[in-house]
């Protein structure tokens, strides 16, 4: 018994290093259109990697976090996904505010249908104390909502950091150009289900063992 169960735990480690990217990939999107809303295109993705809930090919609506940073449309950038703004405003990173996820939320989910794109984005710098932000109804909404306990931290709302440099071999990204907004979906990693799966198999193999 113990020999199946150590030639099945082998098989699934050689599998998962066969299928092991040699290094590690950076999403590359498209981004276009100028202010206030930008539209992203997801160009090209690693097998082992996502760009949040989205995959190649697939477009969705983002805005800016800052108002002091540029790219230029149509060019091609490499994304990374955290929870802060780089170099926005602070020392290295500026948290992401949970009024401005609550915004986002509601636009990415059709939910702003007669509010001006540009409303949007005049709210969202002013949450994150940029220039040109105006404190108008969606901040009030947003602070409502935060203050009642309808919303609370960011949800699946994420920063899609734009850079225009990445080193696969160290991992490492440089030149930033700005930063967006993108929801993201948990999405169980590859290498989970392939393990989950082989896993399934080993034990329908040791039971029919059992039955023969």
């Amino acid at each position: 018994m113990k020999r199946q169960i150590f030639f099945s735990f082998t098989i699934a480690l050689l599998i998962l290093s066969l299928n092991a990217p040699s290094a590690p990939a950076a999403p590359i999107i498209r981004i276009s259109g100028t202010q206030p809303a930008h539209t992203v295109e997801v160009l090209e993705l690693d097998d082992w990697t996502s760009l949040g809930r989205y995959g190649e090919g697939d477009t969705f609506r983002t805005f800016c976090l800052e108002s002091g940073e540029y790219f230029r449309s149509g060019r091609t950038y490499y994304a990374d996904i955290s929870t802060a703004a780089v170099m926005g405003g602070e020392s290295v990173s500026d948290p992401l505010d949970e009024k401005t996820a609550y915004i986002y939320t509601r636009y990415i989910n059709g939910e702003y249908a007669g509010v001006s794109e540009l409303d949007v984005q005049k709210a969202i710098w002013y949450l994150e104390d940029e220039d040109g932000g105006v404190n108008n109804s969606l901040v009030s909404e947003a602070a409502a909502a935060v203050s009642s306990g309808a919303w609370s931290g960011i949800g699946d709302v994420r920063v899609m950091n734009l850079w225009q440099c990445y080193d696969p071999q160290t991992d490492t990204y440089s030149g930033w150009a700005q930063d967006q907004l993108i929801t993201v979906s948990v999405i169980p990693a590859p290498s989970a289900i392939m393990l989950s799966s082989v896993g399934l198999l080993a034990v329908r193999w040791l039971r029919r063992r059992k039955r023969l």
